[in-house]
């Protein structure tokens, strides 16, 4: 799905091209056949220790970032979240693509969100599942503006207040039994007005009268198919704030893979596409170790103290226990032991304590 963000970037929405260009990516294994947003969010959480602030660490790996999935169980279709640093924290500009599955049409939506606006509450943390309204309040959406994808191109759905849309994603969990009925309505409306018709009951004037009202209600359907278009791409939102965290844990590490074969420049006014850019893959330090065939880390002769991996993370020291250092809040040096690289296949993997 990130070539398909290429390719719209390309030729229908340029204002995608920069950070597209810059983008590196991530890719999210999913949780069981389907993640839903509470998946995500449990998943995420779980990786978090609880003397790890999450507003203290929430940010890009880099400039930009896209984010597939692995698999790509998404229950609408294919899926690819991207997101960019806007220079202030916490808010990021986005792009999310999807492939729907029903008709293999593409959307996408572009925008501006600030991510866990009211912080992390320790309630919320310690209680799986999580509810849809908690994943809901993940994000502040500024702006939104969607397309959908046609034989031209991609073309742009009439653009909401983002307020509306979180109104409309919020009173819109029937929305699929909703759409039903308005087919049945519309289809049982065509009906009767096709028997006055045959049997010579209705005049022209009121045939007139019914087209005019139909007409109307068919640009009122259009307006909510936009708006649900706005509605899908802010639920992926919620979902790509969700795998931020996932991707930012400190108990997690980043895992660069690199073609070995040299990664060929574009020809001019291409965007490189995802089989010629690294990639990164967060895993835990034993799932590394697995995949790369390194050797585990043994305690030193005469150490009671077993070795200890970490990533690099701001973290504010709360327990008593600290007595010199309690309130202030100091970086954490990443530490991995041992081998962090190796070549597998055609690949060279790396881990990234910089990240």
């Amino acid at each position: 799905m990130f070539d398909t963000l290429c390719r719209a970037a390309e030729r229908s929405i340029p204002s995608l091209r920069r950070h597209v260009d810059a983008a590196r990516i991530f890719r999210i294994d999913d949780v069981g056949d389907e993640a839903t947003t509470q998946d995500r969010a449990a998943r995420a959480a779980e990786a978090w220790a609880d003397s790890v602030r999450i507003a203290e660490n929430i940010h890009l790996p880099f400039d930009s970032i896209a984010m597939e999935h692995a698999g790509q169980r998404e229950t609408s279709g294919q899926l690819c979240q991207m997101l960019s640093n806007t220079g202030e924290p916490g808010v990021f500009q986005f792009a999310i693509a999807i492939a729907h599955k029903a008709d293999g049409d593409v959307t996408i939506s572009q925008g501006t969100a600030r991510f866990f606006p009211r912080g992390w509450s320790e309630s919320v943390v310690g209680t799986p599942p999580f509810a849809v309204q908690t994943c809901f309040s993940f994000v502040d959406l500024i702006s939104i503006r969607s397309w959908r994808s046609g034989r031209r191109g991609f073309t742009p759905c009439s653009e909401r207040a983002p307020a509306d849309v979180t109104a409309y994603t919020a009173g819109r969990a029937d929305e699929k039994d909703h759409a039903t009925a308005e087919v049945e309505s519309a289809d049982e409306w065509g009906g009767s007005l096709k028997a006055r018709v045959e049997a010579g009951t209705i005049t022209r004037a009121e045939i007139q009268g019914q087209l005019d009202r139909a007409h109307k209600r068919v640009v009122e359907l259009q307006s909510q198919i936009d708006i649900g278009q706005d509605a899908i791409g802010y639920i992926s939102l919620v979902k790509a704030a969700a795998d931020l965290l996932w991707i930012t844990a400190p108990s997690k590490f980043v895992l660069q893979e690199t073609p070995l074969v040299g990664l060929p420049d574009p020809k001019p006014g291409i965007i490189k596409r995802s089989p010629w850019r690294p990639h990164y893959i967060v895993l835990d330090p034993a799932e590394i170790r697995r995949r790369l065939m390194l050797p585990n880390p043994c305690r030193e002769p005469g150490s009671t103290v077993a070795p200890h991996e970490r990533r690099g993370h701001w973290r504010t020291f709360h327990s008593e226990r600290f007595k010199n250092v309690r309130g202030q809040k100091r970086w954490i040096e990443a530490m991995w032991i041992g081998p962090s690289e190796a070549i597998i296949g055609k690949n060279k993997y790396s881990v990234r304590l910089d990240l």
